[in-house]
């Protein structure tokens, strides 16, 4: 508000943002709608993906949620639930699925699911009990709220981390980073807490949010494009340079790449930029390239300024998990000079000296511990040639 109007004394400013709170204020309070979802308001599926947040959990609504989904039970692939059980065609137990706050659902073309009016009034309001660890809530609001205003105080020092359909946000000491901005009821939320908590969102009704977190950004290059998987992990960047230059906020970008196919993507946004990184998933097409359980993700940089991709060096990397959720801590990512003397360049030296792209072309140990040695075992099972000095089968009248 003061930047659009320009107002130059912050004195004015600030007292102008004490009168629009008071007119927020009020306008929530006379808000008559505001805990209730619309009678038109749907839910909209990606082909693919989609972590859906289950608004009629425990309620024994009118309509079931078997036959909110009868119209497109046939085009789902499976429901991935959060303790990583695999449902599928007539495994599917809705009784069972009913019981979860927000699942996975992976559907073969998109679809817009319609909330009607018994279901869109329906309110979870009640406080979940979290277990350490990874839990799986839904938001049941019409009104989204910044992530800043959505934890209750008194939990928020427990909560690791929120983290949703590619996006994640992370607590340290009380602030908050991460692509995760807003809080809505378009999708479920995994919630890491480090104790046991009571825990429901707060209601925006009684809060006063004024957190703009929009800033100018680019669209994402077609290189770092991606699908959504349910196996997806998290690596938090805090610093970033491209030969001891810092990247833009704003501009430049991250990709995370495995047999480089890009399996993840995310525009610079200072300390603690987090990248997603998706796992394959045998049911989605599109994730079937997708990096599997512990191998190491590979990460691009993409400058703005200058229009060029580069490889870039993490320190560390952390081999990707294949859980529904996990995340990392990278220190730093750094686009550097490889052993040709290329910046952002991929190539590795071997234990041979031998500068590459190539993993497998690297050179062997051999059986005498000589890295690219040609010692090999006889048939009696003896290390010979090589640097040994000795024939091969010199022992053959000794072991037959």
């Amino acid at each position: 508000m003061v930047s659009l109007y320009q107002i130059k004394s912050s004195l004015f400013a600030r007292n102008l943002k004490s009168i629009l709170k008071v007119f927020i204020y009020f306008g929530l309070l006379f808000s008559s709608n505001n805990l209730e979802l619309g009678q038109n308001d749907s839910f909209i599926f990606r082909k693919g993906a989609n972590l859906y947040p289950n608004l009629n959990l425990g309620y024994e609504s009118s309509i079931s949620i078997q036959n909110l989904f009868q119209e497109i039970e046939s085009n789902i692939i499976s429901i991935i639930t959060s303790d990583g059980i695999v449902h599928k065609g007539s495994s599917i137990d809705w009784i069972e699925i009913n019981s979860y706050p927000a699942f996975w659902i992976n559907l073969n073309k998109p679809y817009a699911l319609e909330w009607q009016s018994d279901l869109s009034s329906i309110q979870s309001l009640s406080a979940a009990s979290l277990d350490v660890g990874k839990n799986l809530v839904n938001y049941p609001y019409k009104q989204e709220i910044s992530i800043t205003e959505a934890i209750p105080l008194e939990v928020e020092s427990k909560v690791i981390g929120v983290f949703s359909e590619g996006l994640a946000a992370i607590n340290v000491e009380g602030n908050w980073y991460g692509s995760l901005g807003k809080i809505n009821n378009k999708s479920g939320y995994f919630i890491e807490v480090d104790e046991q908590i009571n825990f429901q969102f707060n209601n925006p009704n009684s809060r006063i949010d004024l957190a703009d977190d929009s800033t100018a950004k680019s669209s994402i290059p077609v290189e770092f494009e991606f699908a959504q998987s349910p196996y997806q992990a998290f690596y938090w960047m805090l610093e970033a340079d491209i030969n001891g230059q810092d990247l833009v906020p704003g501009e430049d970008w991250i990709g995370a790449f495995y047999n480089g196919v890009c399996i993840g993507a995310r525009q610079w946004n200072g300390i603690y930029t987090d990248i997603p990184v998706m796992g394959v998933d045998p049911d989605i097409e599109e994730t079937l390239e997708y990096i599997i359980p512990g191998e190491f993700p590979k990460f691009k940089i993409y400058d703005a300024s200058e229009n060029k991709f580069y490889w870039a060096n993490p320190y560390d990397n952390f081999p990707f998990t294949g859980a529904l959720l996990s995340f990392f801590i990278v220190d730093e990512i750094k686009v550097e000079f490889d052993c040709n003397s290329i910046l952002g360049g991929d190539g590795l030296l071997d234990n041979c000296g031998n500068c590459d792209n190539n993993p497998n072309n690297d050179c062997a140990l051999d059986c005498n511990e000589v890295w690219g040695g040609t010692a090999y075992l006889d048939n009696c099972n003896q290390c010979v040639g090589g640097d040994t000095g000795l024939i091969s089968d010199y022992a053959l009248d000794d072991c037959g």
